[in-house]
């Protein structure tokens, strides 16, 4: 399973490339991504690192802590949703986004 996880990161990057992104980034399903200056866009968040010579482009991680609920449609408007800064519990080292204008390989771990 993980040759062919490699193997499709690797043809994705490529792709990705020749399609003229500039950034690669991996989300799970339960996941956002999200500038924390309110006035800022993701687009502007990513554009700040183009053309540089920095690989991987590193988002800090802050985990949700649900109570328990029998059901909901909506989990992260709950008012008992609070989210960890420190201590994480699944995570420790956040998400990076690869940064397809660097010169060079992206490394991929595996």
């Amino acid at each position: 399973v993980m040759t062919r996880q490699i193997r499709f990161v690797h043809d994705a990057i490529a792709e990705a490339r020749r399609r003229g992104c500039h950034f690669l980034l991996h989300l799970d399903d339960d996941e956002l991504l999200f500038p924390l200056n309110s006035g800022a866009s993701i687009p502007q968040l990513f554009r700040h690192h183009e053309s540089s010579q920095r690989r991987c482009i590193h988002f800090e991680n802050f985990e949700a802590v649900f109570p328990f609920e029998q059901a909901t449609d909506r989990p992260f408007s709950r008012p008992g949703v609070r989210f960890r800064t420190d201590k994480q519990v699944l995570y420790c080292n956040g998400k990076s986004a690869a940064n397809l204008t660097a010169a060079g390989q992206v490394f991929t771990s595996g």
